[in-house]
């Protein structure tokens, strides 16, 4: 309804719904707790750890963390950082082991909350898989199961078919053997997806192979290609065995940066990525809304690649991201950071290094009555049906040397938090790899970006010329983006200007204009040919070829006295004269046609003659 600022409304919204699912009737394994962390510099520089910073200290800060537990587990984790090359894995140790002491305080008063208010519990009727099905399916299964499962199918689409297959070969002998399981075949369905869940583990905890034959810490086949779509600004594919993502650059000027109203006020985003996930990408048709679950992906994806993108003043373009999963076994959102980061640099962005990506997955044996963890395993760069069948998936996106992006997803009821700090160093093991292959595609920003891609500069123009740059109501400039496509700022009275070319032309064009009105500044002392644009009582308003106008007072026309200037010119006389003066912080031009005529000579001789270019008329 309200925030000052103070606290993250998220945090606030994780600890009240826990709260009054403690109080309820609902079944609920709770409490839970979320809490928000920052990294921050004191006055001397060191980092210090901060729990529940305001709005304010997370702009500042170095990484921000939002963590949710419950008194032994981790349930989620969302993290970015905020300074070039991310944070090292020890000291994200450390805030998690913060956050996760800053949880379990805030839990004892929802307990206390329940006592007092809460109501009780409604019985929870189990699921309708007995344990006597549950046990046939498994003893139906297991060996025509590992049988599968030793193939080492790397076909996401032909494992799916021969699973598919046995699930229906299964049911079918159960049903015939137990008719009266016809009417549970949902339930058989349960059954045999915990059995599959049960004999990937057991093969994996005894061999250490997983499903498609791979050691627990080998990653996929990887590539990686930059540069592959020649008109967009920047593109990049990447690869890892059956999940690929599509990525182009779109830059554009500080303008088409995202406005947005939050409900701490309004701000506005200059990298913008959309992730896309396709039905087709898994075999599927049908048109569809974008999913929560893209929405979810894209902005991990923007919050990790933020932990590289250059400041506004070393960078001031918009960027658009569009990434798009072609093909999907898994990990396409860190697929995505990956093409993306890829297509930053083909678009000639100064990301100082690339931003790596890779899921950690996790299978756990669990005492079923205390859930302590009796073993547990490790996975580099889970596929999707280790996604499926495991326990967790740890998408962790960093550089070289530190993380810039985190997000957890767990089924179980939560990990311990020890597992994950120790998934944290294998996926920086494995992030190196990754960036190997990235590298190889391309190493450093491109400097001759293409010529379709946006320009951004910075000129200069003696102040006396800002006047004539605007001209009357903007009328100067507005013409020039007009006629360029480019626009142009003003900074300053010092006369420095930014400009923005939508392309190379475009760009060369508004500068070469602004370079042809340095060289035509009007001199105090050189002679020029005018053209009458006015004239008045006082004086004639005489302009250049280059649009310079000025006053040719009545006292500078002739050594003789004018009595009426309107006798001597006609607006669009041509007249030669002489820059005088340039007055006053816009620099107005002063004209003197005197200073070019012959005094007169002394009483009675002839007086000198001079000559006006009048118009010709029509008559003439």
């Amino acid at each position: 309804m309200a925030s000052d600022g103070g606290e993250d409304p998220a945090v606030l919204a994780v600890n009240g719904a826990s709260a009054a699912l403690m109080a309820s009737s609902i079944p609920w394994n709770g409490p839970v707790a979320a809490v928000r962390v920052a990294i921050i510099r004191d006055g001397s520089g060191e980092r210090e750890i901060v729990v529940s910073p305001s709005d304010e200290v997370v702009e500042s800060s170095d990484f921000t963390l939002f963590y949710a537990g419950n008194d032994s587990r981790t349930l989620m984790i969302e993290a970015q950082s905020n300074k070039s090359g991310g944070l090292e894995e020890s000291m994200l140790a450390d805030a998690l082991r913060v956050a996760h002491r800053a949880v379990r305080e805030l839990l004892p008063a929802q307990i206390e909350l329940a006592k007092e208010m809460g109501k009780p519990k409604q019985e929870l009727v189990p699921a309708a898989v007995t344990s006597e099905m549950k046990e046939a399916v498994y003893a139906a299964m297991k060996t025509r199961l590992l049988a599968l499962y030793e193939e080492h199918i790397q076909d996401k689409h032909e494992r799916g078919r021969k699973m598919a297959e046995l699930q229906s070969e299964v049911v079918a002998e159960l049903i015939e053997a137990n008719p009266e399981w016809a009417e549970s075949v949902d339930a058989l369905g349960s059954a045999y997806f915990q059995t599959c869940s049960r004999v990937m583990r057991e093969r994996i905890f005894d061999t250490d192979t997983r499903v498609d034959g791979r050691g627990l810490y080998d990653l996929r086949a990887l590539d990686g290609v930059a540069g592959l779509m020649p008109i967009v600004h920047g593109s990049a594919l990447f690869e890892r065995g059956n999940t690929q993502a599509l990525a182009t650059i779109t830059l554009g000027s500080l303008d088409d940066s995202q406005k947005l109203d939050n409900l701490t006020g309004p701000t506005s985003k200059r990298l913008i990525l959309h992730y896309s996930f396709p039905s087709f990408s898994v075999n599927e048709t049908g048109a569809r809304g974008i999913s929560r679950r893209e929405v979810g992906h894209g902005a991990l994806a923007e919050k990790s690649l933020l932990g590289v993108f250059p400041d506004e003043e070393s960078f001031p373009f918009a960027v658009r991201v569009n990434t798009e999963t072609l093909e999907s076994n898994g990990s396409s959102s860190m697929a995505a950071v990956c093409s993306g980061s890829m297509a930053l640099m083909d678009a000639g962005v100064p990301i100082k290094e690339h931003v790596g990506a890779i899921s950690i997955g996790l299978i756990m044996d669990e005492d079923e009555t205390t859930r302590e963890v009796k073993r547990y395993k490790l996975m580099d760069d889970i596929m999707g049906l280790e996604d499926v069948l495991g326990d967790m998936d740890f998408k962790i996106a960093g550089t070289r040397t530190g993380v810039t992006g985190i997000q957890l997803d767990c089924k179980p009821m939560g990990i311990p938090l020890e597992i994950l700090i120790e998934a944290l160093d294998r996926a920086s093991a494995a992030r190196q790899k990754v960036i190997d292959v990235m590298e190889r595609a391309v190493k450093t920003p491109k400097t001759d970006v293409k010529d379709s891609a946006p320009r951004f500069g910075r000129a200069s123009i003696p102040g006396s010329l800002i006047g004539k740059l605007i001209g009357p109501q903007g009328s100067n400039i507005k013409a020039l983006e007009k006629d360029t496509g480019s626009k142009v700022a003003v900074l300053n009275d010092d006369g420095d200007l930014a400009i923005f070319g939508p392309n190379k032309a475009s760009y060369d064009a508004a500068l070469a204009h602004i370079e042809s009105m340095k060289n035509s500044i009007i001199e105090v002392g050189k002679t020029y040919v005018t053209t009458v644009k006015d004239v008045m009582p006082f004086g004639a308003v005489l302009i250049t070829s280059n649009g310079d106008d000025g006053l040719l007072h009545v006292s500078e026309i002739a050594h003789e006295r004018t009595e009426n200037v309107a006798d001597v010119f006609s607006v669009g006389d041509v007249v030669e004269v002489k820059c005088v003066a340039r007055e006053g912080p816009s620099g107005k031009i002063k004209w003197s046609r005197k200073a070019l005529l012959s005094l007169p000579r002394p009483p009675g001789r002839e007086k000198p003659r001079f000559t006006v270019n009048k118009r010709q008329t029509s008559s003439e």
